[in-house]
């Protein structure tokens, strides 16, 4: 007779007891200390002035140091922020794990739902139970997460009301750039009101643009999502030569930074990859962006190759001056309109209004796209107030120029279109991601035993063997730098963009014409947990490269 409880995979309970390996620096917490380093972060500012309650912070690198110390019961908070990422599992396990290391009388509190859960002071103590259930697992379904941004004066007094509430020593927020801008802030309000509670930041985006060479290399989810993308890529790389008549158009995650695509170029070498970071250094417009792809698939037919593949960053239509124009123009009528208002009427209805704002130029414009494309800039702002460019089909809109453009010439392609968003954010993480996440745990916790407040924890010289990758822990402030926020100057951590002099994009730059019109195709396959360490251990290409 059945027991009602549903049974998990076989790779899910497989993965559940999977050992994961550590640095020599965090294999025995109770000798490790914090130094700090000389390195100093430059201030920007208005950093020094709006965060001066951790603007004195160190960079801080973590050492061996023979003596082991002895430590009282910790209760530490842990929450996700922001859309899930491959390892954030790993977080909670490490930092359990360090934490009864430590002292076995420690809790750790999980928050639930997020930034939500904070606000709400809905949370619950974490079992040894709740923690096996998740070794290497995917997604952040233990707690949820939330996009709900720290902001308003209420909302930073209920956070500190719930630190209070909790009695908490250390609260671990695992976010990218906007959600560790805000635990940068409320670092400084915890300690304005002289509360004991570190307030410690971990490093997830599966966009890759939370880095800050050389002291973070990575953010945690970036290599599970890049490789889950490069597996479903790679497939439609055996099927291209196989079938020999189709042209696909990929779109893969990533907003402002084209990190995924680039990695997933050198995971699959597709024939075409296009970076929106180059596309808006050298000014491209929509009009040369086809002229370029145009003239790689002419190539290819002339050599009899009726097929193809085109990767496209998610964020290119913000990169492309008259779509990024059209974008700003719809982003400012929407907010005119007032978003609730504009999301109450009709998809026509919409679009009538939205005519009416736009000039004359600008209407024509947005005429010209695919209804698709015209029916993605209607969705509304997200939480971020901006147009929600992940529903912009710009894989449709570049595929129907491609082909409008090669039917005057008598070229008909046969083509198929692909999005692939959320399915890689969620997945088993990579050995790589479930290491490194698991050791980030672990080295937070030492911050928190240190009563250290405003850092964001890492660990590098990651393309090393686990065993030399070193902890390091970065003062918040001395990553913050002004960019305009809703018409006006805030203090944020910045994305990190493909850089087009960095060794990745050189690399990837020098193969590119040789990839365009030879089958140059890779097929990764899926990731793997047991085999070669080659393998099992691989790591980011674009990460390898460089740092």
């Amino acid at each position: 007779m059945g027991t009602g409880k549903k049974p998990g995979s076989l790779i899910e309970a497989e993965l559940k007891n999977f050992k994961v390996r550590r640095p020599d620096v965090l294999s025995s917490l109770q000798q490790v200390e914090l130094l700090e380093e000389k390195t100093v972060l430059k201030l920007h500012p208005k950093a020094k002035s709006d965060l001066k309650e951790i603007a004195d912070n160190g960079l801080l690198s973590y050492k061996k140091n023979g003596a082991a110390k002895k430590y009282p019961p910790f209760k530490v908070g842990i929450l996700f922020s922001g859309g899930p990422a491959s390892g954030g599992h790993n977080i909670i396990a490490g930092l359990y794990d360090a934490l009864k290391e430590l002292n076995g009388e420690s809790q750790v509190i999980g928050i639930m739902n997020g930034a939500d859960g904070l606000i709400k002071a809905d949370a619950k103590v974490l079992t040894v139970q709740d923690i096996d259930s998740i070794r290497n697992q995917g997604g952040f379904y233990l707690l949820g997460t939330s996009r709900t941004k720290v902001e308003k004066k209420e909302s930073f007094d209920a956070c500190l009301s719930t630190i209070k509430k909790l009695e908490l020593d250390g609260l671990l927020v695992a976010g990218g750039d906007d959600s560790n801008t805000n635990a940068a802030h409320l670092a400084a309000r915890v300690k304005k009101e002289g509360l004991n509670c570190s307030v410690i930041g971990i490093p997830k985006t599966i966009d890759g643009d939370l880095a800050y060479p050389p002291y973070l290399e990575t953010s945690f989810g970036f290599y599970t999502a890049a490789r889950t993308y490069s597996e479903m890529v790679g497939n439609i790389c055996r099927d291209l030569p196989s079938s020999r008549k189709i042209w696909h158009f990929v779109k893969l995650m990533g907003r402002s930074a084209s990190w995924i695509t680039l990695e997933t170029a050198f995971q699959t070498q597709p024939n075409i990859a296009l970076i929106g970071e180059e596309i808006k250094e050298k000014g491209l417009t929509i009009s040369e962006i086809i002229d370029e792809i145009c003239e790689v698939v002419l190539k290819r037919h002339k050599a009899g190759k009726k097929y193809g593949i085109v990767l496209i960053p998610e964020g290119i239509v913000e990169f492309i001056p008259e779509i990024k124009g059209l974008i700003k123009k719809v982003n400012a009528a929407i907010v005119k309109i007032g978003n609730d208002e504009f999301m109450k009427m009709c998809l026509q209805a919409r679009r009538e209004v939205i005519l009416v704002e736009l000039d004359e130029s600008t209407q024509r414009l947005f005429a010209s796209l695919p209804q698709e494309v015209q029916n993605g800039l209607l969705c509304g702002l997200d939480p971020h107030g901006n147009v929600q460019v992940s529903q912009i089909a710009s894989e449709v809109l570049i595929m129907d120029l491609v082909c409008q453009k090669l039917e005057k010439q008598g070229i008909k392609l046969t083509t198929q279109t692909h999005f692939y968003g959320y399915d890689g954010r969620c997945g088993y993480p990579t050995v790589f991601d479930a290491t490194y996440t698991y050791n980030l745990g672990r080295a937070a916790s030492l911050l928190v035993a240190s009563k250290k407040s405003g850092y964001l924890v890492s660990l590098n010289n990651l393309s090393a063997d686990v065993s030399e990758w070193k902890a390091l822990a970065l003062p918040l402030a001395g990553m913050m730098s002004v960019e305009e926020r809703k018409g006006k100057e805030s203090l944020v951590i910045s994305k990190y963009l493909v850089d087009l002099r960095s060794k990745a994009f050189l690399e990837f730059s020098s193969l590119r014409e040789k990839w365009a019109l030879e089958d140059s195709y890779l097929c990764p396959g899926p990731i793997q947990y047991w085999g070669p360490k080659e393998l099992v251990e691989a790591k980011s290409v674009t990460m390898q490269l460089n740092c």
